[in-house]
């Protein structure tokens, strides 16, 4: 499928370099076919099939008892490995996004608000990155791994209700924001569904130093 209705004239526009970016997308949009979004559409499909298949084998979802039994994972190192890992894929992801969106010519080649953007979004990232090893480096201190997720503190089922809220909730917006993510064919949304998960094996974790104490 061709990526314009009128090749020949969209050559045209991408080689003015005198359009503002307001008048170059406005003469660009109306050219563009469906072929990124069906693209995008099937892309997405792919993710969500590898991300369902790969937390079947994970969690064993074929069996009825199997979500009581999953748990987070089995040290401590693998842990926060797993969690730098997600923080510096998610910024890899952005920045193949940005990489996609130029490659596709869906951004003007002059308009460079995004990757200046991106490498100021990197610095913040780093910093959350270090905060959060951190933070997990000081609860697990009262904790060994692995902890099942299903955990519930019930010397203190206030706490269990209190960060199963806060924990569920953030989750929940995290896997919203990577099935929205994955179906218009963005990287980013791989880890964030990742991210996910890491949540749900935090919430666990602090019921379980709870317990300890």
């Amino acid at each position: 499928m061709p990526a314009y209705t009128d090749p020949v004239r969209a050559a045209e526009i991408l080689a003015d370099y005198d359009l503002t970016i307001a008048a170059w997308d406005a003469q660009m949009d109306p050219l563009r076919t469906a072929k990124w979004r069906i693209y995008d559409t099937g892309f997405g499909l792919m993710v969500f099939a590898g991300l369902f298949t790969l937390a079947a084998l994970r969690f064993r979802l074929w069996e009825p008892s199997s979500l009581h039994r999953a748990s987070s994972p089995s040290s401590k190192s693998t842990y926060l490995l797993l969690t730098v890992a997600v923080w510096l894929s998610f910024a890899t992801a952005l920045a193949q996004d940005f990489a996609n969106d130029h490659h596709r010519e869906l951004v003007h080649l002059l308009d460079d608000g995004a990757e200046r953007g991106l490498a100021v979004f990197l610095h913040f990232l780093l910093i959350f990155c270090g905060l959060s090893v951190l933070f997990k480096l000081l609860v697990l201190k009262k904790v060994n791994l692995p902890v099942i997720l299903a955990q519930w503190d019930e010397l203190h089922p206030e706490a269990s209700w209190l960060f199963t809220g806060i924990y569920g909730i953030w989750a929940a917006l995290l896997l919203l924001a990577a099935g929205l993510l994955a179906f218009t064919g963005k990287w980013a949304g791989l880890p964030l569904a990742f991210g996910a998960y890491l949540v749900l094996c935090q919430r666990a974790i602090r019921l379980s130093s709870n317990r300890s104490l």
